[in-house]
């Protein structure tokens, strides 16, 4: 039980580091790295569906889903930190391991946000602190539906 405490807290630790590179870069570093994976995504398609787009397609696609992929990046990243906050929630004997795991996550978000106010072009929302709340969320309750499918199978 021990090791599963130091490697989940490591997990954390190293995601929250990520998170916290990520909110540093300046505004436009942080666009063009989105544009980057989107412009990755467009061609993968292209790819598999044998089709081409001219450099022109490729930036109107880029800037019509540009918001959608920083917010679902906003989203999966948490989705992820709040099963790791929960799982290492549940290596203790805690009340309510549920919230402590997401309250946990979302005052990292506000903390988060709160970095990027110090970040050239970035800005800090509320809006982002609650999709960041909802994907922690979203994990735990992933991790809560497993756990019921593994426990009826038993």
């Amino acid at each position: 039980m021990k090791t599963k405490k130091i490697v989940l807290a490591m997990f954390i630790v190293l995601l929250n580091a990520i998170i916290f590179l990520f909110s540093g870069q300046d505004g436009k570093a942080s666009e063009a790295l989105s544009d980057k994976v989107t412009v990755q995504v467009i061609d993968k398609y292209a790819e598999i569906k044998d089709k081409e787009y001219t450099q022109k397609e490729k930036k109107k696609i880029v800037a019509d889903v540009r918001v959608f992929v920083r917010k679902s990046a906003h989203f999966g990243i948490y989705f992820v930190l709040g099963i790791l906050v929960y799982l290492f929630v549940c290596c203790y004997d805690v009340k309510r391991p549920i919230v402590l795991a997401i309250l946990a996550c979302a005052m990292f978000a506000g903390l988060d946000e709160f970095h990027q106010l110090f970040s050239p072009g970035r800005t800090a929302r509320l809006y982002d602190i609650g999709i960041d709340t909802l994907g922690s969320s979203f994990g735990v309750g992933c991790i809560l539906t497993m756990k019921k499918i593994l426990k009826k199978r038993k």
